[in-house]
């Protein structure tokens, strides 16, 4: 007996995947297993603390500071009780504190990014941004952890139009026809 083309195969259910912690105990719940026996490297000492850097639009410096903040606090879940669980704050998590940047690991890109993404100039866009990036490889030492922060207006520039596929419905450049630097 064949099975028609229109439908579909056999499945199988593959059961979620044990996860190591530290102690080398396992679990299926990411979270649970975090709370429960701290992360895999917990035994090594590492890390000591998770330092960060930003890279933002001046705009997006605070929801930067509001994404940190809320990391660090405990959260209850609303819903789906049975399965999220309390978020106890990153220390208490990783058994690490989360370190805030402060000085030169808190870098504004530079304004005329904003222009550059409306004009959907992706080239002159992804040099600006790769050289603001490189500018902050001089504290790497300083940080673990790079959050960068892009606003959707600027994303919506990035989209990439490649030979044979339609544009993003939100291009501004979707009038013209596809040139090799699109799919870089």
């Amino acid at each position: 007996m064949t099975t028609p083309a229109s439908e579909l195969g056999g499945y199988l259910t593959v059961p979620e995947p044990r996860l190591i912690f530290a102690n080398r105990q396992l679990d299926v719940h990411p979270l649970r297993g975090l709370i429960d026996h701290g992360p895999y490297s917990l035994g090594l000492g590492v890390p000591k603390r998770v330092r960060l850097a930003f890279l933002a639009p001046q705009a997006g410096m605070q929801k930067l500071d509001r994404i940190v903040r809320d990391l660090t606090q405990t959260f209850r879940p609303r819903e789906a009780t049975n399965y999220y669980l309390e978020y106890p704050g990153f220390e208490a998590l990783f058994r690490a504190p989360l370190v805030a940047p402060a000085g030169a690991t808190r870098c504004v890109l530079p304004a005329d990014l904003d222009e550059l993404a409306q004009r959907a100039d992706r080239r002159a866009l992804a040099i600006n941004l790769f050289d603001a990036i490189g500018k902050l490889s001089s504290q790497r030492a300083n940080f673990d952890v790079l959050l960068l922060y892009a606003p959707a207006s600027g994303l919506r520039s990035w989209s990439c139009r490649c030979p044979g596929q339609p544009a993003p419905r939100s291009c501004p450049s979707s009038h013209r026809r596809p040139s090799a630097g699109d799919c870089g």
